[in-house]
């Protein structure tokens, strides 16, 4: 038990150094990791680091070529697209019911969440900014009450921020083009499915360009 306890300490430590390295922006996407590298860096053996790498490809952060080396995640147009268009429907379904499970003091706690963030984007703080909006939407998910749509949201969540901390990175300015999480808490507030909806849509739908091949208002559908 316990040599299984430190190795899965070791795949862990592996996990953590990676992670760190590309929420910082150390590594970028498509920058190559080798085994040989992490066994120098970390100084532990190869079979911890395998599993390390195998645990962060099943969260999206880096892609495996066997026997050769892994990658940073380089997120396609598709990609992007793809993952948008799942958080809108999440996010969507999860506000609606939001609006009818939630109580003022859960919209209290968004609200504080919001200006956390907004706080974050202020400061050019960007990886701060995406575990904000993380946190937010996860929230989001816990008060619509339904633990099916917290736990699919939560494992998109590495993606996520992945994609934000680097499109932040490169353009701040990037999702000031739709709603903000203070309107998204307003309309909660007021208790107006509508709006809700509409400023969910919104927030995220031109950030991930979702809508760009899709009839006019096709989310509106959900």
């Amino acid at each position: 038990m316990k040599k299984q306890e430190e190795k899965a300490n070791l795949c862990q430590r592996v996990y953590d150094y990676v992670r760190e390295e590309v929420m910082s922006l150390r590594l970028r996407p498509g920058e190559k990791i080798t085994e040989t590298m992490l066994v120098e860096e970390l100084q532990i053996s190869r079979t911890p680091i395998r599993e390390g790498l195998r645990m962060l490809a099943r969260d999206g952060m880096v892609t495996l070529y066997p026997n050769r080396f892994a990658a940073i995640t380089v997120f396609s147009k598709k990609d992007i697209y793809d993952m948008g268009a799942i958080r809108v429907s999440l996010d969507v379904l999860g506000s609606r019911l939001a609006v009818f499970r939630g109580s003022n003091a859960d919209f209290s706690r968004l609200e504080r969440l919001a200006q956390a963030c907004s706080a974050a984007m202020e400061q050019s703080n960007f990886r701060e900014r995406a575990q904000m909006d993380s946190d937010f939407h996860l929230a989001l998910m816990e008060i619509s009450g339904n633990s099916y749509l917290y736990e699919l949201q939560k494992e998109l969540y590495t993606r996520v921020q992945m994609y934000q901390i680097l499109q932040f990175s490169r353009s701040p300015q990037s999702h000031f083009g739709g709603a903000s999480h203070s309107d998204i808490v307003e309309a909660l507030f007021a208790r107006d499915e509508a709006r809700v909806i509409s400023t969910v849509k919104s927030h995220l739908v031109s950030f991930y360009n979702v809508d760009e091949d899709l009839p006019q208002d096709f989310f509106g559908m959900i």
